[in-house]
């Protein structure tokens, strides 16, 4: 597979009842694009995860990434196997 990784820094304001706002946060939308195989693609995906305040799940999008990937490839096994049985 290839893929590119982004991350963004982003502030959540609320407002006040009395109408100014504060900032409540400073979160990071990550992000990853990719396809695979790399060589021949077939398939194309993308992941965005929003607004994590907390730095422990930097790599939540490679994981959400390799999850899709790992599907996909199982699934299509799985369809070759039953095409070869029959």
């Amino acid at each position: 597979p290839a893929g590119k990784t982004g991350t963004a820094e982003n502030e959540i304001y609320e407002q006040r009842d009395d109408g100014t706002f504060y900032k409540k946060a400073d979160t990071n939308n990550l992000s990853l694009v990719g396809f695979a195989p790399y060589d021949d693609p077939e398939v194309a995906f993308a992941v965005i995860v929003p607004n994590l305040n907390s730095t422990r799940g930097d790599s939540i999008n490679h994981k959400i990434g390799t999850g899709l990937m790992d599907l996909y490839f199982d699934m299509k096994e799985e369809q070759e196997d039953e095409s070869e049985e029959e």
